[in-house]
């Protein structure tokens, strides 16, 4: 997993936050909300596969959220779930 700072770069939603790279691809991971990046998960860095054993408890950043910097759209996790055919 790669991001271009360690934390304090801005990003808006839509925006790249990050690159999610394996033996055979890189996908970008985008940003959901609008916000500062205040912490990076290095963790991942060192074990990517910590996302597929519990991918809620192993976030990827942290960000602090601007006033407005959230418009709802795609599904929550309990309708991803459904979507998925988890529920």
């Amino acid at each position: 997993m790669s991001i271009s700072k360690k934390g304090g770069e801005r990003k808006r939603q839509g925006d790249v936050l990050l690159t999610v790279e394996s033996v055979k691809s890189a996908e970008d991971v985008f940003s959901p909300v609008t916000g500062e990046i205040i912490e990076v998960n290095e963790s991942l860095g060192k074990s990517p596969e910590l996302l597929n054993k519990d991918s809620y408890a192993n976030w990827l950043v942290k960000m602090r959220l601007e006033k407005g910097g959230f418009k709802p759209q795609g599904m929550s996790a309990s309708e991803y779930r459904k979507f998925i055919g988890e529920e």
